[in-house]
């Protein structure tokens, strides 16, 4: 390079920081073409390749290949080699050109034997591993990574090169992937601990993250949600990790079935704002997400909305391929969502198709739980109870199979740290060989170490056992409340419907006859009939929707004197065929807090019950006023009351309904589902009853905020 072009290089250059490189490629490789030789035209472009990767900006990918052009001009792999990292870096991470990426690095895994610096080596591989495991090539992930950790540790160059570090954290995720949670694990923890022997705490965040997710893969959530925390103590909470940390908490509450916390992380995480270069990725990560939740909590607006957000994301990115399974499982949902069922099924086959050809059985559970809700939903109940029997079977299996996994890490850890100390008590004998007492020492404090491992392991065991006991119970529980579900729709909807079946035939003969009387007496059983039978059916609706975690939920401010007073009018009916009075004494501007639909439920329910087992002229009392912060709504009636055994049993299924003063039947469910609904509502519900002399029903329900005035 002679004088004038170090002249006019520097010139540039300064000219260069002071505009921030603003010019556009083009300008900047007319600039570079006035370079006589290859090695300014290099300069010149390291400072503009640097410039595109400081500030992230896509559009360079044009001087990257003119500067690998020139470098492989110049046949010097030294200096080409230097430039390996920063090229793929760009290419990969800031341009998302994958597949330019993928031909740049093989170019050069193809010349391993060419490089000389081993760093550079290292760089190659790791990469390499990086993106297989990107493409779900896990096996070739692994031994991308393997190849570079052999490199580094057979030469003794490179330990403290962060590819090396990274590589054992790339080969403990692609293990994870593959289900070798415990070699996954192995290698994680490795990483984990080089990086703290570095000091590097930048990455140290990234490694306890893949942690976290490793140990909810297996079902110990506790620990995922320690490691997620615990990360905050080497570095303050960045963006990216903060929002990572709520991507991976929203999981854990899908897989837990908690679909409303799931969502709400979701939320938070998209809230978190832009977290830079990753943005979109994390972006299409929550929007899948949300397409999700919306789905399980049936909020059919919100999932197309979220999903046209996904949708954008993808359309507006030259990589489409890039994490596209997220894409094709929202675009399933939103077909199933839009009764475009059809497509769904065809989509959600594919699904199915990719997962079996992956073996992931986590995809299958989730594809198959879609497939189930898509049956349902077209009526094809026997393929939905298919799909169900094997989320079911595998659940089970998986159970298990994640508890041997958990007990089988927690002996990895234990056998780690027994070797550990092993090792750490033969280098303590053989240093301290001339004294026996230390010896001892160290032998003594194994032992409590061993100790107190197997106490905690005992501990761990326990809780484990006594959480598969409670699991059983529910499991028995459901099933006789499933059966008695099932006998309640025999028995109680047979009798009205068997009712109803033979009245045509005898307003016919009536009709004939002429005797309107008879007509009008039919009539009358008909309409008592169909609204006795419109109420089971109701109760029978929302009592199932609350067993299955569906009924809504959309608490707001309720003035309680107008919601007694539809309640009553909604038993105008009843009230007037048994000649029975009600009377409400209701506190002035007295409000609660509650779900408008479930607290006409409780009171239709209960006022229903007074007046059923009231006598013919009685008079049910209504009363509601505040007390102790909560609101109070008494229902008094003088009927027939209860005996201790009756008051004892009146919330349970396995209690036989009672027939009212009129001969009034019923199935049983109305108080089972208001004593639900109470307690959906955030209240509880008290009887008191003695047989002959009447009941009162009692419901405590919060109170709404008194509103602030102004004076």
């Amino acid at each position: 390079m002679n004088l004038s072009e170090r002249l006019l290089l520097s010139l540039i250059f300064a000219i260069s920081s002071l505009q921030v490189l603003a010019d556009s490629v083009d300008s900047i490789l007319q600039i570079n073409n006035r370079f006589n030789t290859a090695d300014a035209k290099i300069t010149h472009l390291d400072s503009a390749c640097q410039y595109y990767i400081d500030d992230l900006v896509p559009d360079g990918i044009p001087l990257f290949e003119t500067r690998t052009d020139l470098l492989r001009s110049e046949s010097d792999m030294n200096r080409e080699a230097d430039a390996i990292e920063s090229t793929f870096y760009y290419y990969y991470f800031i341009a998302g050109a994958v597949d330019t990426a993928r031909e740049f690095l093989h170019y050069y895994l193809d010349r391993m034997d060419e490089i000389s610096d081993i760093n550079n080596q290292l760089v190659v591989l790791h990469y390499m591993s990086k993106l297989t495991y990107d493409e779900q090539k896990y096996e070739e992930s692994i031994e991308y990574a393997q190849r570079c950790i052999d490199l580094a540790e057979s030469t003794g160059i490179g330990l403290d090169n962060l590819h090396y570090h990274f590589a054992y954290r790339r080969k403990g995720i692609a293990l994870s992937s593959t289900g070798d949670f415990n070699n996954g694990f192995t290698a994680l923890n490795r990483s984990k601990e080089l990086l703290l022997e570095y000091k590097d705490s930048t990455e140290l965040p990234n490694v306890m993250l893949d942690l976290a997710v490793l140990y909810s893969q297996i079902g110990l959530y506790e620990e995922a949600e320690q490691e997620l925390t615990s990360r905050y103590n080497y570095i303050p909470p960045k963006k990216t990790a903060l929002a990572a940390d709520k991507i991976n908490l929203a999981r854990n509450f899908i897989i837990q079935g908690n679909y409303e916390k799931a969502h709400q992380y979701y939320l938070d995480a998209l809230a978190v704002g832009n977290v830079g270069l990753t943005d979109d990725l994390y972006k299409r990560y929550i929007y899948n997400g949300l397409v999700e939740t919306s789905h399980y909590l049936g909020s059919s607006d919100s999932l197309n909305m979220y999903f046209e957000v996904l949708d954008s994301l993808f359309s507006h990115d030259a990589s489409k391929n890039y994490h596209s399974f997220l894409l094709e499982q929202s675009q399933f949902l939103e077909a199933m969502n839009n009764n475009r069922l059809r497509e769904a099924e065809q989509r959600g086959n594919q699904l199915m198709e990719q997962a079996r050809e992956s073996g992931d059985v986590y995809d299958l559970l989730l594809y198959s739980r879609f497939m189930a809700d898509l049956n349902e939903k077209r009526g094809n109940y026997r393929e939905a109870y298919q799909y169900q029997k094997y989320i079911n079977q595998v659940s089970d299996s998986l159970t298990s199979s994640n508890k041997a996994r958990a007990l089988s890490l927690y002996k990895t850890q234990y056998e780690t740290e027994k070797k550990q100390i092993e090792i750490n008590e033969l280098s303590a004998a053989k240093a301290l060989s001339d004294s026996r007492r230390q010896l001892w020492s160290i032998i003594a404090l194994l032992a409590v170490s061993i100790l107190i491992i197997g106490s905690v392991l005992y501990v761990k065991l326990r809780k484990a056992r006594n959480q598969i006991a409670d699991q059983n119970n529910q499991l028995q529980e459901l099933n006789r409340t499933r059966d008695k579900f099932f006998s309640i729709i025999a028995h109680d909807l047979r009798g009205p419907v068997a009712s109803l079946q033979s009245v045509d035939r005898q307003m016919d003969q009536y009709v004939e006859e002429g005797d309107l009387h008879r007509i009008k007496k039919v009539s009358g059983l008909v309409g008592k009939t169909s609204r006795a039978l419109g109420r089971l059916l109701e109760n029978l609706l929302n009592w199932a929707l609350t067993q299955t975690g569906r009924i809504p939920y959309h608490p707001d401010r309720i003035a309680v004197d107008e919601a007694i007073g539809q309640a009553i009018e909604s038993m105008d009916l009843q009230v007037t065929g048994k000649n029975v009075s009600i009377e409400s004494q209701v506190q002035e501007n007295l409000e609660l807090y509650g779900d408008p639909t479930a607290i006409q439920t409780i009171l239709r329910n209960i006022i229903s019950n007074a007046v059923k087992f009231s006598e013919d002229g009685d008079e049910v009392l209504i009363r509601a006023k505040e007390e102790n912060s909560k609101v109070l709504i008494s229902v008094e009636d003088h009927g027939v009351g209860m005996d201790g055994a009756t008051l004892k049993g009146l919330f349970s299924l396995d209690t036989k309904s009672n027939q009212g003063t009129s001969g009034e039947k019923g199935s049983g469910l109305g108080l089972i589902l208001c004593q639900e609904l109470v307690q959906q509502n955030n209240g509880n519900i008290k009887v008191k009853s003695s047989e002959g002399e009447g009941t009162t029903i009692q419901i405590y329900l919060p109170q709404a905020e008194r509103e602030a005035t102004i004076a």
